[in-house]
């Protein structure tokens, strides 16, 4: 079942096999796979590759008739077992409440499916409606269908239970009953994949049918590169849901003596799963969906009221007793447990969160709020019970095995949910509020939770969250008659460039992941004025681009919103610390256009807005060769931008802007009058000292012997030149941005770009580069003769680019 296909539904969805199944008077079909047991591991998949396999949207349970013996007597089913001894190989557990809108169509999909020898146990859980009456119909009608009655509600958890009990099939599956199978090889596909590796469990794929028909495939657990591992080897198995994606072998459950917790009549599936995942020593992963998950304004999932929150919370002591049990065994891996945190707090953002806000109003504290007491408490309760069991995962937003998507994936990576669990610690349910409503916070409240909240990694969690205030000022800071000029608070600006490849990223992430240490010391890197793109090139380090271009635009009075920044850090500060890779980039450099060459540089313009009387300029140079290559590429490689000019194209560009003229920039880095120092080093000499950050820092005076680690080693220029041309052939066909984005994300993937030897500059390319800047190199040589490196240029064919091969395997080739 490696490889089975979803085909597309043609006339009733029922195949004429299994209907006959149903419905013949006297001789009923020995269902087949081309002749073999389907043990046999290629069976399924050559059958679903030759499309002799129903594709179900909804099944049509109204196919479902008497099967019938001569003498006019039910009769049962006879199918090839793929257990050589005989005995049943798979038990359907189906738990059913209020179930009779959707129970055939589930009943329907078990009954078609071939190859195996399956019993249906459908417990009725106390149920008011039809589904008792349905029930004994459908027991009349399908053979091997067991039917338990409970005598009152007690649960999906109690139900499962007592099919567990009751089940004798080598293999135990659970199925909901608005739920139904994808296609009829779903049992065969799903046996033979356990049998062939030995699986105590085996995880599949699932689609959700919408209220409004469509399928939606939905992200899974991903492949794991070998047939079975554990939960420890493989963290990635965390992206399973629900326990109806799992196929658990019968004696594993058995000597395990697994059971769905009494404590939970709802909300059960992650302890029972959890506990399944730690005992398990042989995992598999089945790419395929076998479930179509039904979502409907009365299901489960759907019900979010405090009934179903105390519910949840009832079953967290129980997940934390898990998740203990298995680190003292050596089982629970930091990024498991990290994914059983997000599945939580996930949930608080985008599930629970009405309930939350409403139940603690507006600025509550533990003590007081507007909600009814049990509402209240029952809130509380919740959160303190998140608390307790998320308090020893790790930094959430480090995250790369969780399956992200819509603004979940945004506010992770951005260091939200990190902050808000340092709101939960220090009871601040206000601050919780405030990001629920998507406010950002101030560096004000931020501190003060680090202190708050206790908790180790706070202070990364807050200067990682910093980064991304895209406003480019806090929403809460007013510049006022009361606010003093910049040049009153601090002594001294440092501004920082350098060109692309010379390491700014690095320095900018120092600093980003650094903003309270330097404090103490003095010093400040502000937030207003840096920016982040989303997506994909998130956590690319752009400095205080967004800074610069209000200069150059005139848009706002930079100097005054710096000064209301500082002014609120309640701290003395003496030296402010920007960084400006962009400053040295065509777009803005002279304004990136031939005409503006005589124009102001935007350090003259910077230098002035401050208006600080005492500013250094800290620049890496690379010899423009080596800068060219490497921000080419970087052009190149950005998805969301029309570049797409060739390299000589390039060239003339960048050099109408005077920036590839060394001395002319020297001129212009120490041209205004308030720049009292100009530390101008080339970038090799810079790799000698120990590379870019550390010599920033010395040449500032900068301690840091308590530095913390960056939690973000990305990099500007990390891609290859394959990977950059690659990028550019995107870029030329103009797709929507969402489809760009995925094509990117699969271009950067790409091992076989990663790896390639393609050169985006080509021989002929440098002999026009050397002839058009003979002047320019000959200065810089003679200042850095270090720097000239001999080239080793190569180039092939845009039509040997192995692009297309790769975006077809990563899935993005639907886009083109």
């Amino acid at each position: 079942m490696r490889a089975a296909r979803n085909l597309p539904p043609s006339g009733d969805p029922l195949r004429p096999a299994a209907a006959a199944v149903l419905t013949a008077p006297e001789q009923l079909p020995v269902a087949v796979l081309d002749g073999k047991s389907s043990s046999a591991r290629v069976a399924v998949p050559d059958r679903l590759r030759a499309g002799n396999s129903v594709s179900c949207h909804r099944w049509r349970a109204l196919a479902i008739r008497p099967a019938v013996s001569a003498a006019g007597l039910p009769v049962a089913v006879r199918t090839r077992s793929s257990n050589p001894g005989g005995g049943v190989d798979v038990s359907v557990i189906i738990p059913c409440f209020n179930s009779e809108a959707f129970l055939e169509e589930c009943i329907a999909s078990v009954v078609a499916q071939q190859g195996v020898s399956f019993e249906i146990i459908a417990i009725d859980d106390g149920s008011t409606d039809g589904t008792p009456a349905l029930l004994a119909a459908l027991q009349t009608r399908v053979p091997h269908f067991r039917v338990e009655t409970l005598a009152r509600n007690g649960g999906q958890a109690k139900a499962r239970n007592v099919g567990i009990e009751l089940a004798v099939g080598r293999y135990i599956a659970f199925l909901d009953s608005d739920d139904f199978y994808a296609h009829d090889q779903v049992l065969a596909g799903w046996l033979a994949q356990a049998d062939a590796d030995g699986l105590d469990i085996c995880i599949a794929q699932y689609k959700v049918l919408a209220e409004d028909g469509s399928l939606k495939p939905m992200p899974g657990v991903g492949g794991l590169g070998v047939p079975f591992s554990t939960a420890y080897q493989s963290p990635e198995i965390a992206n399973i849901i629900c326990s109806w994606q799992m196929l658990l072998n019968h004696a594993f459950v058995r000597q395990h003596e697994l059971r769905f917790s009494n404590l939970l009549r709802q909300r059960e599936d992650r302890v029972f799963f959890l506990q399944a995942l730690f005992k398990a020593d042989r995992i598999g992963v089945c790419p395929d969906v076998v479930i179509n998950h039904r979502r409907h304004p009365g299901s489960t999932t759907k019900r979010v009221d405090y009934d179903q929150l105390a519910q949840y919370t009832t079953g967290m002591p129980l997940v934390r007793g898990i998740l203990d049990d298995a680190d003292a065994v050596g089982r629970l891996h930091p990024d498991f447990a990290r994914v059983n945190a997000l599945v939580y707090w996930r949930t608080v953002f985008e599930y629970w969160t009405p309930l939350v806000v409403e139940a603690l109003g507006d600025g509550a504290t533990e003590e007081s709020g507007r909600a009814q007491p049990t509402e209240r408490e029952i809130a509380l309760r919740f959160l303190a019970n998140l608390h307790d069991l998320t308090r020893d995962a790790p930094l959430l937003f480090p995250d790369t095995v969780f399956n992200k998507i819509g603004p979940f994936r945004e506010r992770l990576a951005e260091g939200v949910y990190d902050v808000g669990r340092m709101a939960v610690a220090a009871k601040r349910y206000d601050i919780l509020l405030a990001l629920l409503n998507g406010e950002r916070l101030h560096l004000s409240e931020l501190t003060a939770l680090i202190v708050q909240s206790g908790l180790p990694w706070a202070e990364t969690a807050v200067c990682y969250y910093l980064r991304f205030l895209r406003s480019c000022a806090f929403p809460q800071e007013r510049v006022t008659s009361a606010t003093p000029p910049l040049n009153a608070l601090i002594k001294r600006v440092v501004l920082h460039s350098g060109m692309p490849g010379t390491g700014s990223t690095a320095i900018q992430d120092t600093l980003e992941n650094n903003r309270l240490r330097l404090l103490e010391q003095g010093i400040w890197y502000p937030v207003y004025g840096t920016m982040r793109e989303r997506g994909v090139r998130r956590d690319h380090a752009l400095g205080h681009v967004a800074l610069i271009r209000r200069v150059l635009t005139g848009r706002e009075d930079v100097s005054a919103r710096l000064a209301a920044e500082i002014a609120s850090l309640e701290r003395p500060v003496d030296t402010l610390v920007l960084s400006v890779e962009a400053m040295l980039s065509h777009p803005i450099w002279r304004s990136g256009q031939p005409e503006h060459a005589g124009a102001p540089s935007p350090i003259m313009a910077l230098v002035d807005a401050l208006g600080v009387d005492h500013v250094e300029v800290v620049a890496v140079l690379q010899r423009q060769d080596r800068w060219f290559a490497s921000y080419f590429r970087e052009v190149m490689a950005d998805p969301f931008n029309d570049v797409i000019a060739g390299p000589r194209s390039f060239v003339d560009l960048v050099r109408s802007t005077g920036l590839l003229d060394y001395q002319g920039m020297l001129r212009d880095l120490e041209a205004p009058d308030r720049v009292r120092k100009l530390h101008v080093e080339s970038h090799q000499r810079v790799a000698q000292a120990g590379g870019s950050v550390r010599w920033f820092l010395n040449r500032v005076g900068i301690a840091a012997d308590r530095f913390v680690e960056g939690v973000s080693a990305a990099s500007n220029g990390t891609h290859t030149d394959a990977i950059a041309a690659s990028v550019r052939l995107l870029k030329r066909l103009r797709l929507p941005r969402v489809a760009t984005s995925r094509l990117f994300e699969a271009i950067s993937r790409s091992e076989v770009l990663a790896q390639s030897g393609y050169a985006l500059v080509s021989k002929e390319d440098w002999d026009h580069f050397d002839q058009v800047l003979a002047r320019e190199l000959a200065d810089f040589d003679a200042r850095f003769p270090d720097e000239k490196q001999p080239r080793d240029p190569r180039r092939e064919d845009a039509e040997r680019l192995p692009i297309l091969p790769e975006l077809m395997a990563a899935g993005a080739g639907q886009f083109i």
